[in-house]
Formats: structure tokens, sequence, C-alpha cells
């Protein structure tokens, strides 16, 4: 039966993965791989792209190349390492925790499983205007000088430049929560959406808001809406707040003291849909004023492990940074072995947790532990 190779990437880039599995999994130094037109009969291609991809592993030192006898491994070890890039500045206190989270563990992740990782940092800042490149050096450097077999990118833009530069090596870039990389893992948040509407119309509320970060109105604004109409509640425009970026300073203060100021009728029920504007949230409830759940129950994002509690009752939807690991992890290990994936993005779901079982102390507007006012 004929391999055909996987689609995306030039052919003899795709070629050249399958091979490289092979040398480094069934093969020693020495062995020597089929003539070039049995090859390009397995995979269907002509015997020129058998060429590019037997060179482009020659140039990586896996493959010995000699006139008149053949092709011939020359090294098993690939010595090119897994790239776990976050190009946000990891110092920054508005860098988003659960990506600090899901970086460390990547890189324990590979590790375990037998590669040689290693973690590339940046110098982006959460706040003010985005980078127009990447700004991590070293990650480029190791670009250039082709030491690198797969990344795993979190809170890093797709810059062509870099991607293109992978792409044309044949090294695959899998991302967490960018839809604008090929390979892409995200949580799903118009799942959440509809989720928390369920759970607070379930608890009595029948006006309900959301906070959230959705500039375009996407599909989490339209599944909000959409939840809102099915459990027989309303909304308000003014209520859908999605146009503040999360990390920015106070952005989730302003946003819900901008939907509770925009109508005399308030809402009973809040959705809040990111976790970095939750802590501001909470800030702009303590300075209304508001009594939760009294007046105004919440549904609100968290993460797994995470150390903020909120000082009232508030059911929480958690995304768990090892779910989004062990996906990223596999699917790239699926990638550099040639193997195409079952899907090209995967959305997880949230753990939802109920308010009791949240740990909520009661709540104390002096408690040190819980997020300050925003000015």
């Amino acid at each position: 039966m004929s391999q055909k190779p996987l689609k995306r990437t030039p052919l003899h880039q795709q070629i050249a993965a399958i091979l490289r599995r092979e040398i480094t999994e069934r093969m020693k130094p020495g062995d020597k791989l089929d003539a070039e037109s049995r090859l390009a009969e397995r995979f269907e291609v002509s015997i020129l792209t058998i060429r590019e991809a037997l060179s482009a592993l020659a140039q990586e030192g896996l493959l010995e190349r000699r006139h008149g006898s053949g092709t011939f491994v020359s090294r098993i070890e690939d010595t090119r390492q897994v790239a776990v890039l976050i190009d946000a500045d990891i110092s920054h206190p508005r860098t988003s925790p659960f990506f600090l989270m899901v970086t460390q563990r990547l890189r324990a992740y590979f590790k375990d499983h037998g590669y040689e990782a290693r973690l590339y940092v940046g110098h982006a800042q959460p706040e003010g205007r985005a980078p127009t490149a990447l700004t991590c050096q070293e990650f480029l450097d190791d670009v250039a000088r082709k030491a690198i077999r797969g990344v795993a990118a979190v809170s890093t833009l797709p810059f062509p430049g870099w991607l293109g530069q992978l792409s044309r090596q044949g090294v695959p870039v899998v991302s967490h929560g960018d839809a604008r990389f090929p390979y892409n893992i995200d949580l799903d948040y118009s799942q959440l959406a509809r989720d928390a509407v369920r759970r607070l119309a379930d608890g009595g509320c029948r006006r309900i808001a959301m906070v959230a970060w959705d500039p375009q109105r996407g599909p989490h604004v339209t599944s909000f809406k959409e939840a809102v109409r099915e459990v027989g509640a309303s909304t308000h425009e003014e209520w859908i707040r999605t146009d503040l970026f999360p990390v920015s300073t106070g952005a989730g203060w302003a946003q819900f003291r901008e939907l509770w100021a925009s109508n005399r009728e308030k809402p009973d029920g809040l959705v809040v849909s990111d976790d970095s504007l939750f802590p501001d949230v909470i800030a702009a409830i303590r300075d209304l004023g508001i009594r939760v759940p009294a007046d105004l129950q919440i549904a609100a994002h968290g993460n797994t492990g995470a150390v903020l509690r909120p000082p009232f009752q508030a059911t929480r939807m958690l995304a768990n940074p090892d779910a989004v690991v062990a996906a990223m992890g596999a699917m790239l290990v699926q990638l550099m072995r040639g193997e195409r994936p079952e899907s090209e993005v995967v959305l997880l779901p949230f753990e939802i947790v109920e308010p009791e079982a949240v740990g909520v102390d009661g709540g104390s507007s002096d408690d040190a532990s819980l997020p300050g006012r925003s000015p």
C-alpha cells in the first residue's frame, strides 16, 4: 500500500518528516535506505521530490549520500530541541498566570516524553501597543541555525517571518489560544457562555449581563445571547461589555461600572468569561456596595489551581492548565513524528464548580488577599 504524505507543507518536507521518524525509531548507523526510485513509488511523487527530502536529512546529519552506492544512515540522534515559546514578559504582573502555568508544565511534559525541551521567553508587554515582531531573539537565532524540531507557542503572535522559516524547515508549531496558527488548542468560550447563563437561570436570574473579551462580538457574544433567549431571560446591548483588553489595568473594573450605570434596570446575573477581568470586576462590585448573591449572582471564568478566591459566592467555570498541556503536547508529538492529528483545532471544556465547592470564606472588604480598587 502506498503511503501518501500529509497536506499543508511542501511535499519534500513532509516526506523528510516521515523518513526522519523512521530513521530515528527503526534504523541504526550504516543502514541503507531504499533506492530513490522505490521511495518515489512509495510516496507517489517524483524522484526530484525524493532527492529534496533526502538532501534535507543529509544537511541535518542524519544521512550520508555516497555516490554510486546509495544513501546510508549516519547517525540516529536528533539533537534539535523542542521549543516552549512564550513571547510575553513573564515578570509583568498583568501577564496571565494561566499562561505561566501552561508554559512551565509544557517543558516538563516534553522532558517526561523523552524530548529535550528549552523555554524561550520574550519581553512583549501585556499592556500598550502590540509588538510588530517576535521579541525573543534567542528563539529567532535557534530557528536560523535549524536547532528546533517543534514549537509549543503560548501568548505568542503568529508573525509570518518566523512561522515561514519553520514551515520551510518542516518544523511543526502548535499554539494555545490563537486561531491564526495552523494548529491550535483553545478553551471553548462559547460553551462557557452557554453553561454560565444556564447556571444563572437555574438560580432564578432573569436579567443577565456579560463582561468578556470579544471586541468583534463574534461567536462568544452570539452564544451568550442565544443562551439568554433559550432560558427566557433578557439582556441589553449596554450590558454586554467586551471591548477592553483583559490584561489592561482596570479593564474589568471599568467595564462592570459602565454596564451597571448604563440602565435604570439592573442585571441580577453576571457572566465574567475572562480570568484576567474577574479581579477588577470584584473590585468594582465592592466599590459599588453590591450584595452578592442577594443583588447579583455571578458565574465567572477561573483556573484550576489558581490562588484567587472571590469574597462572595460565585459559580466558577474552571480552565484546567494540565488539560491544555496534554492536548498541546500530544498534538505536537504527533506532528514531529510525521503523523496527522485528528483535528487541527481542539476546544477544551471548562469544569463547572458550584459556589459551595469554591471554598468561599464569606468575604471582607478588608481582606488583603483580594484585589484592591482600580484607580
